[in-house]
């Protein structure tokens, strides 16, 4: 405590100080604006948009003049973290505007009508001067009303809402933001003028951020700042992905294995990587985990990458617990001595996902087939190739073959050729 006591302590950037007396003040907090908006890392539609807000409000007379108003009701959606909050604020400080924060325990009630009573007096308190008004998570109030699993209460909010907003004044810019965006109802989205997505950042606004970061250290780090942004990027895309396998591990580590009923494989059991470029040694770097199989490989064409290549593993409770372990050392970068090829295939990760349907028969695959019919006669055959990927007994997996032949010998089709 003595230690604690000679520590100087500097106060928060957010100070929060109570709203001017009136009805509605318990239901928001007065935050102090200091986010300055030059200083924010946006988007660019994100940063132009916001630019063009601040210069309708600056400029609001002209406006005016024209018989027009600023824009004022304004949605944000996008993972958190992104800077929504951040981007609210900053409007309040370019305007000089107070900036109002809706505070939901004192929001919402538990009583009929409580929660649309309170929030007219929000509004109600708001429209008495110039201000930024800020909803963070607003699908708590602003959820489909055509969802069956809300109350009759719910919706009564959502209606009161969207007609308190539309009665705005536009000296009040409201700002909603949303994690869920899908959950919202449609006429809430239609109540906005101005509607920005904020996503994750790209490689470049990270590299950007972390300079800032980096500069003010005392020593320079080992790694790269473009390698850095590079790592943290897919980290954030690609961990929950990881950890979904992990959990799936942790609930069924005996069960982890391809089924014979392709319909009735659990994710987790079929594993796709997609990878930006050719990886030539990754199926070197398979075979050195036991219990990882190579299935397939394959070059896939798009309109962005002309050389993505999509890898199918089969894995078990080792060769998964393994996987998940390369990735933990890849992102500590602590790969041991004959790991280093798993370090070319998680840097060119484009996607890992769950093998499912689209794997199956890929969209030109259906296209090509769909062309291949309708040029030829009715009684006339079309050849295909069906590829069964079957790791189990030989008794099973001749029963299986004998079921697929007689399923296409039952539709007028022949197997003509078959190799194993």
């Amino acid at each position: 405590e003595r230690a604690l006591s000679t520590v100087p302590v500097t106060p928060p950037p957010l100070t929060t100080s109570q709203p001017q007396v009136g009805p509605g003040r318990d239901t928001i907090i007065e935050i102090e604006a200091r986010v300055r908006f030059d200083d924010l890392l946006l988007s660019l539609p994100a940063r132009e948009n916001g630019r063009q807000l601040i210069e309708e409000h600056i400029r609001a007379d002209v406006l005016r003049a024209h018989a027009y108003e600023p824009r004022h009701r304004i949605l944000l959606s996008g993972p958190p973290g992104n800077g929504k909050t951040s981007f609210a604020e900053a409007i309040a400080e370019a305007l000089g505007l107070p900036f109002f924060v809706v505070r939901y325990d004192a929001l919402i009630g538990s009583y009929l009508g409580e929660t649309n009573a309170r929030l007219r007096k929000l509004f109600d308190y708001v429209r008495t001067q110039p201000s930024v008004l800020f909803f963070d998570e607003f699908d708590a109030i602003g959820k489909e009303r055509g969802d069956t699993h809300e109350t009759g209460e719910i919706k009564r909010v959502v209606s009161f809402l969207l007609m308190q907003l539309d009665q705005l004044p536009p000296y009040v810019i409201v700002v909603a933001a949303t994690n869920h965006a899908e959950l919202l109802d449609r006429a809430v989205w239609r109540r906005f003028q101005m509607r920005l997505a904020f996503p994750q950042p790209d490689r470049k606004l990270l590299e950007v951020f972390l300079d800032r970061v980096i500069s003010g250290w005392p020593e320079t780090p080992r790694m790269t700042v473009q390698k850095l942004a590079t790592r943290l990027g897919e980290q954030a895309t690609f961990a929950p992905k990881f950890d979904r396998l992990a959990q799936a591990l942790a609930r069924d580590p005996g069960g982890l294995e391809l089924r014979a009923d392709p319909a009735a494989l659990a994710p987790e059991r079929l594993l796709v990587f997609e990878v930006r470029g050719s990886v030539n040694n990754f199926a070197a770097a398979v075979q050195r985990v036991p219990g990882l199989e190579l299935i397939d490989e394959e070059e896939l064409g798009s309109d962005d990458d002309k050389e993505p290549v999509a890898y199918l593993l089969v894995p078990d409770a080792r060769a998964l617990a393994e996987l998940l372990s390369l990735w933990r050392r890849w992102n500590a970068d602590q790969l041991q001595f004959g790991e280093t090829p798993w370090r070319g295939v998680f840097e060119l990760l484009r996607d890992l996902r769950p093998w499912g349907p689209q794997d199956r028969v890929q969209r030109i695959d259906a296209s090509f087939l769909a062309e291949e019919i309708e040029e030829r006669g009715e009684d006339e055959l079309v050849p295909l190739e069906i590829e069964l990927i079957y790791r189990a007994s030989e008794v099973q997996a001749q029963a299986r073959e004998d079921e697929v032949r007689a399923a296409v010998t039952a539709r007028g089709g022949q197997i003509i050729s078959r190799a194993r």
